[in-house]
């Protein structure tokens, strides 16, 4: 499914390919040395295995060596926060002690902690949607004062 799904996607002309790193930043239409750049960095990086810039777990760090290389334009797409607000199971903002802020609460994309690896799997689409809807009532029941545990049945699935 997924050869299938890329292969559509070049064929759309949203992801382009090349055998070289100079071919590929010409047809992404960025600058050629900046990129070349760039992907050296991660190389390092990558060879290090560890990501000083950006945090990226090291069993996800994939040396950028040899083509065919890809490239794809990412728009605002995904409505998700792979971090977000430290949060306890009351739906309350933390602070730097993991002590809840009084009166502060947050629910849906802001409400960190959900993605135990801070990752969002982005190959399921829209599963922040369940959570932004389900945390945002309960955390409307928390702040007006009420026990989400009385107030909210629990559901038997069979």
């Amino acid at each position: 499914m997924e050869k299938a799904s890329q292969a559509q996607h070049i064929k759309d002309g949203k992801v382009v390919v090349a055998d070289t790193l100079d071919e590929l930043a010409q047809k992404m239409g960025v600058p050629v040395e900046a990129f070349k750049a760039t992907v050296t960095r991660y190389n390092e990086l990558a060879a290090k295995g560890h990501d000083d810039d950006f945090g990226k777990r090291p069993e996800l760090l994939t040396p950028i060596q040899k083509g065919p290389f890809y490239a794809g334009r990412l728009v605002s797409t995904l409505l998700a926060m792979s971090g977000g607000l430290h949060t306890d199971p009351s739906l309350h903002v933390l602070d730097k002690n993991d002590k809840p802020i009084e009166g502060l609460y947050v629910c849906g994309a802001a409400a960190g902690d959900y993605f135990g690896s801070g990752d969002y799997p982005t190959i399921c689409p829209g599963m922040n949607h369940g959570r932004a809807l389900t945390f945002g009532r309960l955390t409307g029941v928390m702040a007006a004062g009420g026990d989400i545990d009385k107030t909210v049945k629990s559901m038997e699935i069979k």
